[in-house]
């Protein structure tokens, strides 16, 4: 009895392998090299399939095996996420009773070829589900064979990269590279050209458009700064990567982590911009004004806000406008200061005429801010004599100043950048004439309008006997001009009046000398004559 069981089972045995198709005569006719085979054209070189792309060089025969996907990979590709399309490489693997494999390629109708199965739709689907309908498909032809499908290389495909970028056009990419591959190759964003009035290309707000009508948004700042990799997404076939031009800009300096320029997206506030910059430096101080420069288009006019921390030394909330500048001060800034001279509101007087004042440098300081930050000039200031004092190593430059056309006609060209150690000197304007020289009583007298050159000499009791003529007379004015005096001059506050006084020249001098000693020996004689006479 069991040897009659034993025989049932080995003629069941051999009708079941006999129903079965063969996977060496199956699968023997569609071997890796035919599948894998170029078309050939009439003289038999071989054809790529896009005439537009150049055909990727064939591995060594040493190196064939077990490196088809030559591609670097950041991390194994997701069957949910990765979408299958044209140009994609399968390998259909075999085993149990027999190993095999076949290699199939997606064509450009979106479909797969699979030996004995036919045609596969895998176009637009994800890997999972193209594999699961592969899986499916494959079954009821091979039942007595494990098989799988796996992903040998993913495909080449285009896509556009217009708008600010240094080389806008069409460019290869695979599944697998992400955003920043395709800009770098493409140049990267555009730079600002201001003699051909372009701007930056904008990083914050680059828009990814899918052939399905999807729209992404990339951040590569966010991307760069803190590695979101959601703001810079795989690419897909016939994607259009859209890189507009910056539309709201800031610049920021101080105790940040990456002083720059940057482009505001969201609030458009202080801290969105210290955020863009990598947040704070550990110097950074609460105890001086975040100091906002910002441009008056209307008037051309630089102005200066100055922004206090909240008594929790957080981050103002300021919104801020279009091209603002933003200074975050340093610890480092408290020892930093420049030294304004002379009439100072609030100064300390160091004598009747001059008074001292020190205050903090702050990055972007000018003469009109500094002024304004101490007070204002004082009362009898000297507006067009003023200047800055600059130490360049041994070297000391004057640079005037005209605060005139500065604080009293708002004339923004005429401010001018403050350095560290800087010395800002506003004189005080004397209002008073001064009378020097060759005459009687020289000095100090007031202003009188009235009064001509010749008017204020006589009040200074007129010229001495050592003055010369009238006509060397000369008067000097508080900028150190010189002129000649006549009848039409007239006098301002703060004039001087110089009488020369008499130069003898040689032949006077030796005149002198004889005339001296002529007299010197007329006087002995007399002296001896009447010492002779008395004896």
């Amino acid at each position: 009895m069991t040897s009659r069981c034993q025989l049932r089972l080995a003629i069941l045995n051999v009708m079941i392998l006999a129903t079965q198709p063969s996977p060496a005569a199956g699968l023997g006719a569609y071997t890796p090299s035919t599948l894998l085979s170029e078309p050939k054209t009439e003289d038999g070189s071989a054809a790529t399939s896009n005439p537009t792309e150049e055909a990727e060089p064939s591995p060594p025969k040493a190196q064939a095996q077990g490196a088809e996907l030559s591609l670097p990979l950041e991390e194994p590709i997701d069957p949910e996420k990765y979408i299958c399309g044209p140009g994609d490489l399968f390998q259909l693997n075999f085993w149990g009773r027999q190993n095999s494999s076949v290699r199939f390629l997606v064509d450009t109708t979106g479909r797969a070829f699979v030996p004995r199965v036919g045609y596969v739709e895998m176009a637009g689907q994800s890997l999972k589900d193209s594999s699961a309908a592969l899986r499916k498909a494959v079954a009821r032809y091979y039942p007595g064979l494990s098989f799988d499908f796996s992903l040998v290389k993913p495909r080449t495909f285009l896509v556009h990269v217009v708008g600010s970028v240094a080389r806008p056009g069409i460019y290869s990419a695979h599944a697998t590279d992400r955003l920043t591959k395709v800009l770098a190759v493409a140049g990267g964003s555009s730079k600002p050209d201001p003699k051909a009035s372009i701007g930056s290309g904008s990083i914050r707000r680059i828009e990814i458009t899918r052939r399905s009508g999807e729209k992404l948004p990339a951040d590569l700042l966010r991307y760069d700064l803190y590695g979101d990799t959601k703001n810079n997404p795989f690419l897909s076939d016939g994607d259009v990567i859209v890189v507009p031009f910056e539309s709201f800009v800031a610049t920021i300096s101080g105790a940040v982590q990456r002083p720059g320029r940057y482009e505001l997206v969201a609030k458009k506030d202080i801290t969105e911009l210290v955020y863009a910059a990598g947040g704070m430096r550990s110097s950074a101080t609460g105890q001086l004004p975040i100091l906002v420069s910002r441009r008056d288009m209307a008037n051309d006019r630089l102005g200066q806000l100055r922004v206090q921390y909240s008594p929790a030394r957080e981050l103002p909330v300021m919104p801020l406008q279009n091209n603002d500048l933003v200074h975050i001060p340093a610890a480092e800034e408290l020892q930093r200061s420049v030294m304004l001279v002379g009439a100072i509101e609030g100064a300390s007087q160091a004598d009747e005429a001059t008074g001292i004042k020190r205050l903090p440098y702050e990055q972007g300081d000018t003469v009109r801010s500094l002024i304004e930050r101490a007070g204002g000039v004082g009362t009898g200031a000297d507006y067009k004599g003023s200047y800055i004092v600059r130490m360049q190593g041994t070297e000391k430059t004057i640079i005037p100043l005209d605060l005139e056309a500065l604080l009293i006609y708002r004339d923004m060209k005429a401010d001018r950048e403050v350095r560290i150690g800087d010395i800002v000197n506003v004189p005080y304007q004397r209002r008073a004439i001064m009378i020097e020289g060759a005459v009687v009583r020289p000095g100090i007298y007031q202003f009188n309008p009235r009064l001509r050159v010749l008017d204020y000499i006589a009040i200074a009791g007129g010229p001495s006997k050592m003055a010369q003529d009238t006509d060397s007379y000369r008067l000097v004015s508080p900028q150190g001009k010189t002129v000649a005096i006549d009848a039409k001059t007239g006098v301002q506050p703060g004039d001087t009046l110089v009488v020369p006084e008499r130069h003898f020249s040689r032949a006077e001098v030796t005149q002198i000398i004889i005339s001296a000693v002529g007299l010197a020996i007329m006087s002995t004689a007399v002296v001896f004559t009447a010492y002779a006479a008395s004896k």
